[in-house]
């Protein structure tokens, strides 16, 4: 519908006796240049999508290993390495590793870093009209463990293409190990499973991950919104459906 919409105005624009030849040219050249660049986010979107789509199959069956703590302990952008580094095909997690190990190769243009160490936080997010996403954020449990949850989003503007990936890890510091925790994810996806898509909040500040179900209206692009809470309790999260006012005022 885009490129058709498109087409649409080109044809109806210019003076079409005195500039029917340039404008046919024009129209052509611009045309040909908005299919080249729709094809080319819709070959971003798929080939993104195929790498979380083996993310998802695979993380759960492989643990991270050989994390090497500094003197003061590993912080949240250690785990985010670790994990990124081993799924590196998802552009924001490869790019998080290019911020931090290898700046130079960092896509600035397209990618920014939020770093929050002392919150226990970190984001790559993207701004190009394919989005890729990574966040990573942990809680300290009561036997000296740590839980990390990572959120990998991918989504394409003006459509309801979306795809995504929330993971659990429990951190044993003395292993220097990361070994996935499915059935939280698991927990959360059913929960979400009801909706047409679902969006995640990790923690910046506080402890709760905010979650989002959206259902589109009969439009077909407004959609309604359903808010939870995955409320920490000290060990482990409950669920708790809120009003959108008690999340965000």
């Amino acid at each position: 519908m885009a490129v058709a919409a498109f087409l649409l105005v080109l044809t109806a624009c210019g003076d079409k006796k005195a500039n029917q030849g340039q404008n046919d040219g024009e129209a052509t050249d611009s045309l040909s240049e908005n299919v080249e660049a729709l094809e080319d986010e819709d070959r971003a979107f798929s080939d993104s999508e195929l790498t979380l789509r083996k993310i998802r199959e695979t993380w759960t069956k492989e643990s991270i290993v050989g994390l090497r703590p500094e003197e003061n302990g590993t912080n949240i952008v250690d785990l985010a390495l670790a994990f990124c580094d081993k799924y590196s095909d998802f552009e924001a997690n490869k790019q998080l590793v290019n911020y931090f190990t290898r700046r130079d190769q960092f896509n600035s243009d397209w990618f920014q870093v939020d770093e929050q160490p002392e919150n226990g936080f970190v984001e790559c997010m993207s701004g190009s009209e394919v989005s890729r996403d990574v966040t990573a954020c942990y809680w300290k449990q009561k036997n000296g463990h740590r839980l990390v949850a990572f959120w990998l989003e991918l989504g394409h503007e003006g459509s309801d293409k979306v795809d995504c990936l929330l993971a659990f890890y429990d951190y044993d510091p003395e292993a220097e190990e990361m070994t996935p925790k499915p059935e939280l994810t698991q927990r959360v996806e059913k929960t979400m499973s009801k909706f047409d898509f679902y969006s995640v909040q990790l923690p910046d500040e506080g402890k709760d991950i905010i979650l989002m179900g959206h259902d589109f209206g009969a439009d077909g692009e407004s959609y309604e919104s359903t808010y939870y809470l995955f409320k920490w309790n000290g060990n482990d999260f409950d669920l708790v459906e809120v009003d959108e006012d008690e999340i965000f005022g």
